[in-house]
């Protein structure tokens, strides 16, 4: 599930997040996660909003990224550095 934003430091994270990865889908990526993991896999989809602004604005956002043993959904706010591969074996 992904998470809305809480912080400033939240909502600058996942508005910069499109430009950290320029990936398109299916395109090989390699993800740190915010607590040392390592995941390596095929960028799949992408998905953000807001709230309208209702009772203040907040944000979300996330992806899928496809691995050898099954699809994860990765929330923004948990990625340290992901970055384009062109071989992730």
């Amino acid at each position: 599930m992904l998470r809305w934003t809480s912080s400033y430091q939240d909502e600058h994270k996942i508005a910069g997040f499109p430009d950290f990865v320029h990936a398109f889908v299916g395109e090989p990526i390699v993800v740190t996660l915010n607590d040392g993991r390592r995941l390596a896999g095929a960028f799949y989809s992408s998905s953000s909003g807001n709230n309208a602004g209702e009772g203040g604005w907040a944000y979300y956002g996330g992806f899928a990224l496809e691995t050898d043993v099954g699809t994860f959904e990765i929330d923004y706010l948990d990625v340290a550095d992901a970055a384009i591969r062109a071989n992730v074996n």
